[in-house]
C-alpha cells in the first residue's frame, strides 16, 4: 500500500544526475513532473508495475463478474463478460460470488491478486468438470465410504 508520496522530479534533472533519480525509481518510485505536452509519469520498478497492474486487473475481473453475477441471480438476460459464469448452477451462484468476494477483500488487504486467481480457477474447474458430464453436486454418503487395504509389501501398513 502507497503509504508516502513519491519524490517529485523534472524531467530535466534526469539529464544532471539522473542516477539519483533512477536509483531512488528503483527504492519505491518517482513521480516526473508534466510539462506543456506531457503528463506527470511516474517511474517504478518493474515488477511493482505488473504487481499493480495484475492488481487491476483482478480488480476488473472482480466487478465484472460481481455485476454480471448479481444481474443473473434477479433473473435479467445478461451476457456475463467471464463467459463460463453462465454454467454455473444457479443455485451456486450467491457462493461463488460470496467466494470471489472473499478473495477479492484478501487480494487487497495482502495486495495481490493471487486469492482472486485461486477462486477463479476453482470455480472455472467446477465449471469445466460440469461440461465434462459430471454432476455438479451429489451428497456424499459417507456410511459407504469403503476403506481401500493397503498394497501388500507397503512399509507405512506395518
Amino acid at each position: 500500500m502507497i503509504t508516502e508520496p513519491l519524490a517529485r522530479h523534472r524531467v530535466s534533472e534526469l539529464n544532471r544526475g539522473g542516477a539519483r533519480i533512477f536509483d531512488a525509481a528503483a527504492e519505491g518510485g518517482v513521480l516526473l513532473d508534466s510539462t506543456g505536452s506531457r503528463p506527470e509519469l511516474v517511474m517504478v520498478p518493474a515488477d511493482e508495475w505488473y504487481r499493480l497492474r495484475s492488481l487491476t486487473e483482478a480488480a476488473w475481473i472482480v466487478a465484472a463478474a460481481v455485476a454480471d453475477g448479481e444481474a443473473m441471480l434477479r433473473g435479467e438476460k445478461v451476457e456475463p463478460r467471464l463467459a463460463w459464469l453462465r454454467l454455473v448452477p444457479h443455485d451456486d451462484l450467491r457462493d461463488f460470488l460470496d467466494d470471489l468476494g472473499a478473495a477479492a477483500d484478501l487480494a487487497r488487504d495482502l495486495e495481490n491478486p493471487e486469492p482472486v486467481r485461486q477462486t477463479l480457477h476453482r470455480w472455472r474447474s467446477t465449471v469445466e468438470y460440469i461440461l465434462a458430464g459430471a454432476p455438479a453436486s451429489k451428497p456424499v454418503d459417507w456410511d459407504e465410504v469403503v476403506a481401500l487395504p493397503r498394497p501388500e509389501g507397503d512399509a507405512a501398513a506395518d
